[in-house]
């Protein structure tokens, strides 16, 4: 009987950009981990309010 074919795990891949409304689910130490992120420049902040700026 022939071997299987090993097919590699693939990981999901890194959310980089958080809503607001999002951040609003997220337990207290994930939070604080994603803001320190956002703020440190890593990871950036989506905002609805962005784009009404941009269409005015």
């Amino acid at each position: 009987m022939p071997k299987r074919k090993i097919i590699p795990f693939k990981r999901e891949p890194v959310k980089t950009c958080w809503h607001t409304y999002s951040l609003q689910g997220l337990q207290p130490d994930q939070f604080i981990r994603v803001v320190r992120r956002i703020l440190t420049g890593e990871m950036t902040l989506v905002s609805a309010f962005d784009s009404q700026k941009e269409s005015r």
